[in-house]
């Protein structure tokens, strides 16, 4: 496996392109504030306290998909501001995105500790019900439109793939454009995700669920929103920036396993612990040090099911605990699906500026239900 990355764009807290969120995580800057979108009552002093998060700079009265468009659409923006896309063969290329779960509200009832309310939860979606293959898809076909729409990109619905998840979404879309270019199936691979936690039904259900940080809990998350999109291409086909500048992507992996944080249950590292361990075992043979970009956000169950993990393959692979790590959730906050491409950002643009601790770099994600997923990268340097 080997693609580069040819271009790349991302709007955050920090700035609205990648340039400047990436100087602005680099130089240890963040912009956590008082969003105004919900209050939450101290139970030390009864006082209502506006919910602290990271939100992007200029979009006010956006919520829900239209947030999510706007983060999206200007996103595109930016990944494109240096390209022609008059040069470009669309009909050759693909678009791979990564959502958020729509019923992500409705998941995590165990951890709800005011059993009233738990009751509650469980009977609004035992009344709900799930929401059919077919709404699905055609939430995903309206929001596919208005994204190609507003970002004025000719490229054919039927070459573009969303996946829905959290943290690991980012992964499953790296995944399936690197099988549609490594099949010929396209040239040029659109792959990306974006996520807000900015949302006030999202912000509830953190509260109610006792994983956002606030007065009441301050090892919580703090929530944040993001979009980050890149281009890929072999190697051989690559038309953007010179190969031997690019960064190259070049694992993936995912695991699962069936305890998770939404599920109540204690973290035991399983998951965790099998993905450290194939990126190990891979990485290996090239005898390199590695810098870990990891998506731990403040919550204990992460910081807790990391630490199993690290002990767990440590024993096979010592430097897994000697690596650095990175923290992007320091500077953006918690930016749900949008992590993992926020991280293989972070970690291109410091493997091409040269300041990455390592020359290789893995981005490794962990989903509230389960699910991981890692990204290694490469620098052009150690793939001549």
């Amino acid at each position: 496996m080997n693609v580069v990355i040819t271009a790349a764009g991302m709007v955050t807290s920090l700035g609205l392109d990648l340039a400047t969120s990436c100087a602005g995580a680099r130089a240890g800057l963040t912009r956590a504030k008082q969003l105004g979108v919900l209050k939450v009552r101290n139970s030390e002093d009864g006082e209502l306290q506006d919910v602290v998060g990271h939100a992007v700079e200029g979009l006010t009265g956006f919520e829900g998909q239209g947030r999510l468009l706007a983060l999206a659409s200007a996103t595109m923006r930016d990944l494109f501001r240096l390209q022609d896309k008059g040069s470009i063969n669309w009909r050759r290329c693909g678009l791979f995105m990564g959502l958020p779960d729509p019923m992500r509200t409705s998941k995590g009832i165990e951890l709800i500790q005011d059993e009233a309310l738990k009751e509650l939860k469980q009977k609004q979606k035992d009344d709900a019900g799930v929401e059919t293959p077919v709404e699905v898809t055609e939430a995903d076909e309206a929001f596919l439109k208005r994204l190609l729409g507003v970002a004025s990109l000719p490229l054919e619905p039927s070459m573009c793939v969303i996946i829905r998840g959290e943290h690991e979404a980012f992964v499953t879309a790296v995944r399936s454009a690197i099988s549609a270019l490594e099949a010929g199936r396209i040239d040029k691979a659109i792959v990306g995700s974006v996520d807000s936690l900015i949302d006030h039904d999202v912000l509830i259900w953190l509260y109610q669920t006792g994983r956002l940080k606030c007065g009441d809990m301050p090892v919580g998350l703090q929530p944040g929103e993001a979009a980050a999109f890149m281009v890929l291409e072999t190697p051989g086909k690559a038309s953007g920036k010179s190969v031997d500048l690019s960064t190259h992507i070049t694992y993936v992996s995912s695991a699962n396993q069936e305890t998770s944080l939404l599920s109540g249950h204690s973290a035991d590292g399983t998951g965790l612990s099998q993905l450290l361990t194939d990126l190990g075992k891979s990485y290996l043979k090239f005898g390199t040090e590695v810098w870990i970009l990891t998506d731990q956000n403040g919550e204990p169950y992460r910081a807790y099911e990391w630490g199993l993990a690290q002990t767990r393959v440590s024993a096979t692979y010592p430097a897994v605990i000697t690596h650095q790590v990175a923290y992007p959730a320091l500077s953006f906050g918690d930016t749900g699906a949008a992590a993992g491409a926020v991280g293989t950002c972070m970690a291109m643009s410091a493997l091409e500026r040269r300041y990455a601790t390592a020359p290789a770099a893995w981005v490794v994600t962990s989903s509230s239900d389960g699910r991981h997923g890692a990204v290694g990268l490469m620098s052009a340097s150690l793939m001549k």
